[in-house]
């Protein structure tokens, strides 16, 4: 039984959102940076915003899950679609329907758009996300994720040629 109501997010959704997406980074290395709500707000909630989200709102209006999906193209599928970046859903809302809630709603958001699919990565050990993935029709891809972030990308990016 899904216990909560899924629904987009907006700007007001901005400050409720942070101890969740706390809660998803905690433990990460390097450690997860400090993040306003203005800059949630940017990214996924403003008009205009590059990104969107969805929120799962518990009975009593609290925020227990959220997903996050930014918009991309893939010229293998030639298609349109949607990368998460964030699928997560409170320990104590675990096990109701929630994140496959938050799926169905996302995969409805992204045909309305025209897109053809979804696609994320997920933590090779994360064996309880990898499970949730199969049950709700994911394929895994043979593939290895490569990230570049913070100095190491600053490094690369002052090679450019100006």
């Amino acid at each position: 039984m899904i216990a909560a109501r899924i629904r987009r997010a907006g700007p007001a959704d901005a400050e409720a959102v942070l101890p969740l997406i706390a809660a998803i980074n905690a433990g990460i290395d390097p450690p997860a940076r400090p993040l306003p709500a203005a800059v949630i707000a940017r990214a996924y909630l403003d008009a205009g915003a590059p990104g969107f989200m969805l929120v799962a709102e518990a009975a009593d209006g609290t925020l227990c899950g959220f997903v996050t999906a930014d918009h991309r193209f893939d010229t293998a599928l030639a298609s349109p679609g949607l990368l998460i970046g964030d699928l997560f859903v409170a320990d104590h809302a675990r096990r109701r329907g929630i994140g496959r809630a938050l799926m169905a709603h996302l995969a409805a958001a992204a045909r309305e758009r025209g897109a053809r699919f979804l696609s994320w990565d997920a933590d090779v050990e994360d064996a309880e996300a990898i499970a949730f993935y199969k049950a709700i029709g994911a394929s895994a891809q043979p593939v290895v994720s490569h990230d570049l972030v913070l100095d190491a990308m600053d490094a690369l990016a002052s090679e450019a040629q100006r």
